[in-house]
């Protein structure tokens, strides 16, 4: 177990360098040591969901430089659209609705993308655990999951898949 910590540290370490954005020169030193920046969260977050699909050396390698890329597509794709403002008219709201649905449709080509990707070394059962950890720890970081119930009720998504509305 302590072999494969070390692996995955290095592998971390050596990944660093793959998901490394110019990004990362804004941030000043003092924001730097107060928290980690979103590179080395998804080095971290690579790491997590490889050791929960129990990967071998070579698939979690092959498997965190793909998952960095997929994240450094993402966010090359800029800002989700901003907030609608309550008083919008009828032509800003579909303005908005429309830079939304744009939105999305980028993110689901880059996530059909990379399901092909992930499909050459990974089985599908793998992929959608990959999918579910994901959704785990997005809902931890947003204060959404069961880790973070002292912060007040858990919040339930409008729609849920599967059930009728």
């Amino acid at each position: 177990m302590r072999k494969i910590l070390i692996d995955l540290l290095l592998i971390a370490a050596a990944m660093t360098l793959v998901c490394t954005t110019a990004d990362a020169r804004r941030h000043g030193a003092q924001d730097r040591s107060q928290r980690i920046s979103r590179e080395e969260l998804i080095l971290v977050q690579a790491a997590h969901i490889a050791d929960r699909l129990g990967l071998d050396k070579k698939t979690t390698e092959r498997f965190t430089e793909t998952y960095c890329s997929f994240q450094q597509e993402i966010w090359n794709l800029g800002p989700r659209p901003g907030r609608l403002s309550p008083d919008a008219g009828e032509e800003e709201t579909g303005e908005y609705l429309r830079s939304r649905f744009a939105q999305s449709r980028r993110i689901l080509d880059l996530r059909e993308k990379y399901y092909h990707l992930y499909s050459e070394f990974l089985t599908q059962k793998q992929i959608q655990q990959i999918y579910r950890i994901e959704r785990e720890m997005m809902d931890r970081l947003s204060g959404r999951g069961k880790d973070n119930a002292a912060h007040g009720p858990e919040q339930k998504p409008a729609y849920a898949p599967g059930k009728r509305h």
